[in-house]
């Protein structure tokens, strides 16, 4: 029963989530329901996008089920790595979508650089994967994966240097956003353009990600 008004916290103002202030200004919740009453936006409108990728990411895995003739629930595949990673940005931008609606648009940007970041990766292994034409190749490929998943996997210095064209130290070869834009592009995975149009979306975002006043909530 003492919980019941939560929502509605009385005692300490920023946990009041229905708190009104004025027309605009107030908690999450009344954020909200003005937002929706004023028909200035409605969930289903973020939502129905959401839903329809986490539609066709069941579709692919399903197909990768039927295509394997995998009866037994125990036999089960581990997804590819970019249908796994997949499923991550689908919680991100589920969560940038509920702060954009609720008005938190700074930290609503903030979580789509990790998206990007995670389809790179997922791309990246997809196409050694694709590439790998040996059994040895395949269990590579899956082991330098679970060494990422562990924070453990470093590129060899061979590669980073036919990437980058530099050197550098072993605790600094790791899947970065800039490796991986130029491992994408070397092997014809992103095309000029699409390469150029990662970078730009990065430096867009970046402004909300690191410290940049005109984009900060105090700055405007």
């Amino acid at each position: 029963m003492e919980h019941e008004k939560c929502l509605n916290c009385e005692h300490i103002p920023c946990a009041n989530l229905s708190l009104k202030r004025d027309e605009s200004d107030g908690g999450e919740l009344y954020i909200l329901n003005e937002s929706i009453k004023q028909k200035k936006i409605v969930p289903c409108q973020p939502m129905t996008l959401l839903y329809s990728c986490c539609m066709l990411c069941k579709i692919a895995y399903q197909i990768l089920i039927e295509e394997n003739n995998i009866e037994d629930d125990k036999e089960l595949l581990p997804p590819p790595p970019l249908l796994f990673l997949t499923w991550q940005c689908i919680y991100d931008l589920k969560a940038s979508a509920f702060l954009a609606l609720t008005a938190h648009y700074r930290t609503a940007i903030q979580l789509l650089r990790p998206v990007i970041e995670n389809i790179l990766v997922g791309l990246y292994f997809e196409e050694r994967l694709r590439r790998a034409f040996s059994e040895e190749k395949i269990d590579q490929a899956w082991s330098d994966f679970d060494k990422w998943a562990d924070d453990k996997y470093r590129i060899s210095q061979e590669e980073w240097k036919r990437v980058t064209s530099k050197s550098e130290e072993e605790g600094k070869r790791r899947l970065s956003f800039g490796f991986l834009i130029e491992w994408l592009n070397k092997e014809k995975v992103l095309t000029g353009r699409g390469k150029e149009r990662f970078e730009k979306t990065q430096g867009q975002l970046n402004k909300y990600l690191h410290p940049y006043f005109k984009r900060m909530d105090i700055g405007e």
